[in-house]
């Protein structure tokens, strides 16, 4: 079994995130949020880790938190949140082939086009 080690960091990273936030402001919802989402993603990581096509935790966990973290930036410009939040996408080329076309085929989101120039579905 290969580990997604790139999901452990990400999990950490958010994680820490939320940790500092209240070490710094005394944010409670900030700890909170940073210590659910980080624990979503490392059991996301931990899921994908035992099964390579078992992605939509990882991938519900970060794309709730880019959205989060993409209206903070909005409002408020401060860069830091949204790449954090963001860094989990940023990873997916960093992938292997083979986890990545996993992902292709799991979520069905591009049509597969055959070498013969024909479209398969």
């Amino acid at each position: 079994m290969e580990y997604d080690w790139l999901g452990f960091g990400y999990a950490a990273l958010v994680a820490t995130g939320g940790v500092v936030g209240y070490a710094k402001a005394g944010s409670v919802p900030s700890l909170a949020a940073g210590l659910l989402f980080g624990g979503l993603a490392g059991l996301g990581a931990y899921q994908q880790s035992k099964d390579p096509k078992n992605v939509w935790l990882s991938l519900v966990a970060s794309g709730t938190l880019s959205i989060v973290m993409g209206m903070r930036f909005y409002n408020s410009k401060k860069a830091m949140p949204g790449i954090i939040a963001g860094a989990r996408y940023l990873g997916w080329p960093l992938r292997s082939k083979t986890e990545s076309n996993v992902f292709e085929e799991q979520t069905n989101i591009l049509p597969c086009v055959a070498y013969s120039n024909s479209l398969v579905r």
